[in-house]
This record gives structure tokens, sequence and C-alpha cells, in this order.
């Protein structure tokens, strides 16, 4: 039966959960689906799901672009079923009994069992917990085991990214045992731990729903899955690589770093850790075995401190934005400075340049070392000033206030702040006053999404140089690339910048 999961040959399906109030919302539901391996409706989600015939679930079927299976989760574990446990079983037997491609059932149902020795489609057996590692997760999984359902799925909530580390360890022991399973955590917190099961054996994995609101908090998007992640290739035992800051949803990592693997063939992955501390990103990523992580901010400085060892150039920096993992821990890195010079070295001479750095986070620490470091003459912009100050003084520049920008004139404006990325409520704003441009300066503008940030799109106007922040991100992740495979084999710069530009093209 297990063939008619899909599960049954190794990889992972994909399956869209499904919820509407009535036979109308899930019409429209499955019409939008796609994507999906499988989809899974929650009939607790009707209004009436006692009052579903027959016909109902064989149109949904007949109406479905792939596989339906059928759920209905008691409130007594999370779900929005009131009714007596023998019309919950009888509903979902009529479900069975019209086809349907599989049924989930609660482990402590009563009648799960029986319902798993008597049934004619596969049984996902499942335990859904209130509240993060519990206590009995051990036994609940054995118990699982001993009956043998088409798929084992153990899910609680994560306050934080590593609130997932026992879940994921019992569903890869599962999965080891030849127990296809699916074990994972919900919520924001918990949303890498949904993929990190892939890389460990999971056979399903489930999917917002194309329409309206996700079914459960940190469930992914069907194409996210596959075209950015490129989850059909990843397998048992995959290597893996991440990116861990706040917010992420906006990141083109994952996108460029997958299509890189797939490319050169490299059985690894790379996933975004959404964390609003670092600290338990990184106990998830050491307890996953990940190779490295990208970090983005705004962790740059703070993840200096956890490194067993700097990079000279990291260290200067005092920002770290790849770590690369060793067998003492941590060693970080900065690929941000060499991006700066990289991409500004391919349109002026660096010495002697007049350059202004809005910003003091890692980004701009980073460039602001570089380019002193070949001679540029800085200026550091700030709304704080004091970080401008402390930045300005290591690196052999001054500091100015944001009042002062009008004051002089340079050679090369970088904007190494969030003002003009896309969904802040700054998004139309400029770092930079327009009208003080004269038309001769080289703008870079370190945001990438969009593309043409409002600071670009004026430059250009004007008539200045610019470069897009697209090529700064390609090029510090192309370095990142090197140092997690080692060796002294290139990274794939174009197939990275394509797949970067694709992934901009997606919104």
């Amino acid at each position: 039966m297990l063939e008619r999961l899909g599960v049954a040959g190794g990889g992972c399906q994909i399956c869209i959960s499904l919820a509407a109030p009535d036979e109308a919302g899930l019409m429209n539901g499955l019409a939008a689906a796609t994507g999906a391996d499988l989809i899974e409706v929650r009939l607790d989600a009707l209004a009436e799901p006692l009052a579903c015939q027959d016909d109902f679930f064989r149109e949904l079927q007949s109406q479905a672009p792939v596989p339906v299976g059928f759920t209905c989760r008691p409130v007594w574990e999370g779900g929005g079923f009131e009714g007596a446990e023998g019309g919950r079983r009888d509903l979902l037997e009529r479900a069975a009994q019209s086809g349907a491609a599989f049924i989930d059932v609660e482990q402590d149902a009563d009648w799960a069992e029986a319902f798993i020795a008597d049934s004619s489609v596969p049984v996902i057996l499942s335990h859904h917990w209130q509240f993060p590692l519990p206590a009995d997760l051990e036994e609940r999984a054995r118990r699982m085991r001993a009956v043998g359902p088409a798929v084992a799925k153990l899910v609680a909530p994560a306050a934080t990214p590593a609130d997932a580390i026992p879940l994921l360890a019992a569903g890869a022991e599962l999965a080891a045992s030849g127990q296809p399973s699916a074990a994972f955590c919900i919520g924001a917190a918990g949303s890498a731990s949904r993929v990190l099961a892939v890389a460990r054996g999971a056979a399903l994995i489930y999917a917002a729903q194309p329409i309206g609101e996700s079914v459960a908090a940190g469930q992914w998007r069907p194409e996210v899955l596959r075209e950015e992640l490129r989850l059909q290739r990843w397998r048992s035992g995959f290597g893996l690589c991440g990116l861990a800051g706040d917010p992420i949803d906006h990141s083109r990592s994952p996108a460029i770093f997958n299509a890189a693997f797939e490319a050169l063939e490299q059985p690894i992955g790379y996933l975004p850790i959404s964390c609003s501390e670092l600290e338990p990103a990184l106990e998830l990523a050491e307890a996953q075995g990940l190779k490295g992580l990208s970090v983005t901010m705004p962790f740059k400085e703070a993840a200096a401190r956890y490194c067993a060892e700097l990079d000279p150039i990291a260290d200067s920096i005092g920002a770290v934005n790849t770590l690369v993992s060793e067998s003492n821990g941590w060693r970080g890195y900065n690929t941000d400075a060499g991006a700066v010079v990289s991409a500004l070295s391919e349109v002026t001479e660096i010495s002697g340049r007049r350059v202004v750095i809005l910003g003091a986070g890692g980004a701009a620490r980073a460039a602001a070392f570089a380019l002193a470091a070949r001679g540029a003459a800085l200026t550091l912009c700030n709304r704080t000033r004091a970080r401008a100050d402390d930045l300005a003084q290591r690196v052999g520049g001054k500091s100015i206030s944001i009042e002062a920008l009008t004051s002089d004139h340079y050679d090369v404006i970088i904007n190494a702040t969030p003002i003009g990325m896309r969904g802040r409520e700054d998004d139309t704003r400029t770092p930079f006053p327009v009208d003080c441009l004269r038309g001769d300066e080289i703008v870079f503008d370190f945001v990438y999404r969009p593309r043409i940030t409002p600071l670009l799109r004026d430059a250009a106007q004007m008539g200045c140089t610019v470069i897009e922040g697209l090529e700064m991100f390609v090029r510090q992740a192309a370095e990142q690339y090197k140092l997690w495979l080692g060796g002294d084999s290139p990274a794939p710069l174009d197939i990275m910048r394509l797949a970067a530009e694709k992934a901009l093209q997606r919104g």
C-alpha cells in the first residue's frame, strides 16, 4: 500500500494541507493546488463534517490534480472536530471506502490500531503534542513502529529552532528502522525542521495550501520547496548548509545555493533557519551536522562570539557572515569584504576614491575595512552616530551625521542599510538625498530585493554608474560555496547569478 503514497521508493512527497468550511472552498483550493504530490483534506475544518456523503469524497478526488487523503483532527489533539468518536471513525471509514489515497488517524484514538488493521488504504498514524519536548517521545515512536502504519507522524510546536532536535532524531531513527516517518515541529520556529526532516529520511512534508492562510504555522509553499529548495532531489544522508537570520523570507540564498549544488551534482541541500536569536539556530545546525551557515542581519556581529576561530579578515572586521563547521567548532569568515572590492573594482580604481558608507552594521563594517585597506578615503554615516564614530576610528576614516551628508561630494556612495528593501515601511525611501547627486558618482546599493531600489533608480536617472546589490550578493555567496566545499574548485558564478535573477523575478 505504500506505493499509493509514493513513499516506498525513497525520497519525500509534498503534501498540501487543505482546509475550508465548505465544499466550494475545498474545490477552489483544489483548482489552485499546484506543485504537490498529495493533498490532505482537513475534514474537521468543515462546518458540518458529519454531513459529508460518499459522493462528496468521490467528487473531491475526481477534481483533484493529485491523489487526495483525509483526516479529521479532534479538538483533544488540536483540531476542530468536537463530535463523538464513533461518528468521526465512521466518517473516516467512509472516506477510505471511497478510494482515498490515505487516511490520517491519531495514535490516541482508541480505535486507531483496529482501523489500521482493517483499512484498505494506507493509514498515517499521528500524534500532535500541545507542548514542545514531549517526555514520552521515544515510547510513542516505539509504539507506532510496532503497529506498522504507512507513515508514523510526530509533531510538536517549537518556540526556538533547537526545540526540533529530539523530534528530528526520532524521525531519523524511525526511517533508519524501515518505518516511513514525518517528524517535525510546527510554528515559525519549526519551519526549518520540516525541511531538515527530509534530509533525514522523512517520507512526507506538509506544505501550505495554495490560497488563504496556511493550515499550520511554518508550512512552506510548494513552489518554494520545488523551485528554491529543489527538494525533489534531497535524500536521506544529504549534506546540509543553511542561512540564519531574521527576517529571511526575502532571501534568495536558498535559490542560488541549491541551483549550484544541483548543477555540480553535489549531494548537499541549503535551507533557511528563521530565528529571533542566533544561539538556538546554531544548536540546531550543530545537532544536524550542517557543514556551514550563512549569517545575515541582525547577527553578523554576534556570530563572531560563537566561533572557536576567526579568519583574520573577519577578526579585524568584527563581523561574520559565514560559518564553517570544523572539528573544534565554528570557524568564522567574512565574504562580504571581498565581494565589495570585487564588484567595485570592475568599475573604478579604489585607491584614493572618496567613499561614503551609509550604515554601521555587519555589511558596512566589511565594506569599510576592505576599502580602507585598499586606500579609499572613507566617510561613515549612521542613524546612531556613536556607531559611525567607532567604525570611523577603527578604519581611519571620518564620521558625519545624517544631516551633514549634503555637505560634501563623494566618488562612491554605498548603502549598507536596509532602507529601500521591499516589504519594509521605508521601502520607497532613499538613504541618500538624490538631489545632491551630480551624476558622476558610483552608487552601490547592497539591497537586492528589489533589484532596482529607489536609490539606484534615481541615481541612474541622474546619470550615475550603479551597482546592484545582486552583484554583491552573488559574489559573497560564491566565496561561501568554496569555503564549505573546500578544495580549489571555483563556484559556478554564472549559474548562481542566473538562479538569483530568476528567483527575484518570481517575487
